[in-house]
């Protein structure tokens, strides 16, 4: 009978190393990876969070409580537009065409800072190391008659 030699061989010691590093570095660079996609979805469901919580009062134009006292910090502004140059128009009082240099519209707006909505006090802001989008205050203007 004759013997069949089997022909075992198998990684060198070099190559062992080689792969053993291989897997290290991607290990690191998937872990690296990892950890800024967890921050990122952590952020991101802050930010649906506070917008949740803080949507209705500004697009119901929300801004005081039952007791008619202002809710939310509020600030007065007043934004101009200026358009530069002429331009011409058709005014339907008078049926003639009007040219106007530089014509010009203000906005009268009143600004509220809807934070209070998620801290549930006007006078107490959110803690900046509670929360990824702490620093992000979603606003609303009302353009006042």
């Amino acid at each position: 009978m004759r013997k069949v030699k089997k022909n075992l061989k198998g990684m060198t010691l070099y190559e062992m190393i080689i792969s053993i590093a291989v897997f290290a570095i991607m290990a690191g660079v998937l872990i690296g990876v990892g950890t800024h996609v967890d921050r990122t979805t952590r952020a991101a469901n802050g930010m649906k969070s506070k917008i949740v919580k803080e949507a209705p009062f500004a697009a119901n134009r929300i801004a005081k409580n039952t007791s008619g006292d202002d809710m939310f910090k509020s600030e007065d502004l007043e934004m101009t537009f200026t358009c530069n140059g002429s331009y011409s128009y058709i005014d339907h009082t008078t049926k003639s065409n009007t040219t106007v240099n530089n014509p010009s519209c203000t906005l009268n707006l009143k600004k509220y800072d809807t934070s209070a909505a998620v801290t549930g006090d006007k006078d107490t802001p959110i803690d900046p190391a509670s929360d990824y989008n702490a620093n992000i205050n979603f606003q609303f203007l009302e353009v006042q008659p």
